[in-house]
């Protein structure tokens, strides 16, 4: 808690504390809106980092405000999207009212701003292509943000997904609830409908994510002044500058899709998020979509064959300075590659199991490459507005980094070489290797605009990187079919074909399915169980009057017949339940095949997910409840 806090704030501090003491341990704040406090809180129960979202008591207060927070937390609760950030769990005490939401490693668009610039046109595509996944996902449900902004668009470290977050202000399309929130929001992201208080819908948060774009491509608003009611002025009344002027030498497919977001009249923009993301994903380098899981591996791989490269370059350099310890500097090096090999193996075979090959890392890192050489363009451009002054500082940078490195090879070998003339030999040596190392930095920055990773980026694009990971992931060949698969073939199910065609599915595609593979591999094994199941209780019912006694009487042959009938209703439920989850299968199976075939949509595939997960639910309990009806009846007829 800050210590410039008001006695109010401390006052909400202090009561969300006692309300979650021993469950959650408040770590920091996280940051603060116009609807709430955000704080990093762990969760003493799984050991993870949750965000708390509070909202101030003086909000609760207020009714209105108070339904308006209720409303939000149920609308996002029910959200399962991959980006969109994830609701676990919603509270009211006495005097607090909070949310526990997911928590994001990473950074807001507005910080990655801030922090390196304007971004590439690629990763603005992506970024945008993202977060118009996750706006289509809620307008589907009828849920308009109403505050898209880069302070709500997540990027998450390592993967560099962009999941979206805060639907505070959000309401439900047709809502009666229109007398609050109309001047909420942020002003310089805000549509000219909402700006001016007119009723809206999907297509104003499509204007905001053109103002989002517009920011993360040029640092800055198109519009901005020193009073909120010149802004929303502009805003209804101001055309924003095209995107060719405020950021040359963008690519004019992403140039046009943004500008045509930014259309004051909502008629002349996109008609659906849908449309935007088939729009983006024809722009060079924002079609190349990465899965998380992929971009990971990527940058794991990247970095440990950087890291290998470089030492093993620099080994010579060190052998010559230290000749006495060159063996145990070459053991010890060889056997760091070694760690690196295996850590690279074990996540390509992780990568494997969840679906990936080859040709995706080389499709991530191929995206990456069109990137770097867009960027490059862009920044030749910048030079040459520029009088070509950054050009001239590269070239200095290359001068100096060269008498660097000559001069530390010169005193390197300085120590070992008493003589002049070995002296002068070995500053000779140190500035050729300086210069040629100088060089190779130079031409795999051209080809790759990465510097010396760009070594390792080729490495992994050659055949060299394709064997690799074949050789450590093969493809694992499939399991010999059973007795339940050849039962779901002849229902037209088969076990399998469901997770084969899930991996045929355009990278897109997968990524709106998220758990897709899990649920898939759970439902054939309780096909598989529940199979064995039934197995078992005709068995059971088979042995049950063979035992060669004489037929009982009395308690004994009423408890025997409710064990046979109890029996009997269990191996009924084990086959119903056993064509229920064949039946769930056969839908995903067929969901996968028309979104292959492109007739069907993403809601589609995660509508038939969530009743897949239905069935898993209801097959469980119900088996659940005849296991222990079952152990009753043999209880009684013991």
């Amino acid at each position: 808690m800050p210590l410039s806090a008001s006695s109010d704030e401390k006052q909400d501090y202090e009561t969300l504390q006692a309300a979650v003491a021993g469950r959650y341990v408040i770590e920091r704040e996280l940051g603060r809106g116009g609807m709430g406090v955000v704080y990093l809180a762990r969760d003493a129960s799984l050991d993870r980092l949750v965000a708390l979202k509070v909202l101030p008591a003086a909000f609760m207060a207020q009714p209105a405000l108070h339904d308006r927070f209720v409303r939000e937390t149920r609308l996002v609760a029910g959200m399962s999207h991959p980006n969109v950030v994830p609701i676990h769990a919603v509270e009211e005490h006495p005097g607090v009212i909070f949310y526990t939401m997911g928590y994001i490693d990473g950074e807001t668009l507005t910080e990655r701003v801030r922090r390196s610039g304007p971004l590439p046109p690629s990763e603005v595509g992506r970024v945008m292509q993202e977060a118009a996944w996750a706006l289509s996902y809620a307008h589907g449900r009828g849920v308009v943000h109403r505050d898209v902004k880069p302070d709500n668009i997540l990027i998450e470290r390592g993967t560099g997904r962009a999941l979206l977050l805060d639907f505070g202000i959000s309401r439900v399309a047709n809502s009666t609830m229109t007398s609050l929130g109309e001047s909420l929001g942020t002003p310089q992201f805000m549509s000219p409908e909402q700006a001016s208080g007119e009723p809206i819908d999907p297509r104003s948060d499509l204007y905001s994510l053109g103002i989002v774009g517009f920011f993360a491509l040029t640092g800055q608003a198109p519009f901005d002044a020193p009073t909120v009611q010149a802004i929303l002025a502009m805003q209804v009344t101001k055309p924003a500058p095209p995107i060719a002027a405020a950021r040359p030498g963008t690519p004019p497919q992403l140039g046009a899709a943004i500008d045509r977001c930014l259309a004051k009249a909502p008629d002349d923009r996109w008609p659906s998020a849908e449309a935007l993301v088939a729009a983006l994903q024809q722009v060079r380098g924002a079609a190349q979509d990465v899965a998380p899981r992929v971009r990971s591996f990527q940058r794991v791989a990247e970095m440990s064959t950087t890291t290998v490269i470089s030492l093993w370059v620099l080994l010579p350099l060190v052998a010559v300075a230290r000749p006495q310890a060159a063996d145990l500097l070459l053991a010890i090096l060889a056997i760091f590659t070694a760690v690196n090999v295996m850590n690279v193996a074990t996540q390509a075979q992780s990568l494997r199991d969840h679906g990936f090959g080859y040709d995706d890392v080389r499709a991530a890192f191929d995206a990456d490459r069109r990137a770097d050489a867009e960027a490059g363009l862009l920044a030749r451009a910048n030079d040459v507005a520029l009088g070509g002054k950054g050009s001239w500082a590269r070239r200095t940078l290359v001068i100096v980094g060269t008498l660097c490195i000559a001069s530390f090879a010169a005193l390197a070998t300085r120590v070992q070489i008493q003589s002049r003339l070995g002296a002068v030999a070995a500053g000779l040596l140190g500035a050729g290797v300086g210069l040629l190392a100088v060089y190779f930095v130079a031409r795999t920055r051209r080809a790759f605009g990465r510097g010396p990773s760009g070594m390792a980026v080729r490495v992994w694009m050659s055949r060299l990187g394709r064997a690799f990971f074949r050789a450590v992931a093969k493809p694992r060949a499939a399991a010999p079919a059973s007795a339940a698969s050849a039962a779901s073939v002849a229902n037209g199910a088969s076990r399998h074909g469901a997770a084969a065609l899930l991996f045929t599915l355009p990278q897109s595609a997968r990524k709106n399915l998220s758990g897709a593979a899990a649920l898939v591999t759970q439902l054939e094994h309780l096909a598989k169980s529940l199979e064995a199941r039934e197995r078992e209780l005709s068995a059971s019912l088979g042995e049950l009057g063979g035992g060669g006694l004489a037929e009982p009487a009395g308690a004994l042959a009423d408890n025997r017949a409710a064990l046979e009938h109890d029996l009997e209703r269990a191996r009924d439920a084990a086959v119903a339940r056993h064509g229920e989850v064949l039946a769930a299968l056969e839908e995903l199976r067929l969901c996968f095949l028309r979104l292959r075939s492109g007739v069907g949509t993403p809601d589609d595939g995660r509508a038939a997910l969530d009743r897949a997960r239905q069935t898993i639910t209801a097959a469980s309990s119900r088996s659940d409840a005849g296991e222990s009806a079952i152990g009753r009846a043999a209880q009684q007829a013991i």
